[in-house]
């Protein structure tokens, strides 16, 4: 035998890995996408729902101290948001950790007689004489 080549049981072998480790992964991953959580938490800290999913009872427990370093966390990521909602998946050791923010109140900004405004409050009286007598025009919608 060359030094380059295998015997033939090798070959056969590593046929046979292969096939076993395909069929494992594919049982892994047929469990993960279909394996409903075991258990969930729901809780509220610091003015934030908290719900956290367990994928098996042996999962280890997340304690209120880790729940408020997430919490932190969400908070300092986007510091001029409102955190809402915290979603934890656990699996054995692993966390999975969405944030949910409340929406931003903002303010519609428009175009009127060549000024940016959102409301007309702060017109003179003559900015309002010249808004109301403009002339709107109307666009023919041709999407027919």
């Amino acid at each position: 035998m060359n030094t380059l080549e295998a015997p033939a049981f090798a070959a056969q072998n590593t046929l046979t890995d292969a096939k076993a480790n395909l069929n494992e992964a594919q049982a892994n991953a047929h469990a993960h996408t279909h394996k409903p959580a075991a258990s969930t938490e729901h809780k509220h800290l610091q003015n934030v729902s908290i719900t956290v999913s367990y994928s098996t009872p042996d999962d280890l427990r997340v304690t209120d101290e880790e729940l408020a370093q997430y919490i932190a966390r969400g908070r300092q990521l986007e510091p001029s948001k409102d955190l809402a909602w915290i979603d934890c998946a656990v699996e054995a050791e692993d966390v999975a950790i969405h944030y949910g923010y409340h929406a931003q109140p903002f303010e519609r900004i428009r175009r009127i007689t060549g000024y940016l405004v959102g409301t007309l409050d702060r017109f003179n009286d003559a900015k309002r004489a010249e808004e109301s007598q403009r002339v709107k025009h109307d666009v023919p919608c041709t999407c027919r």
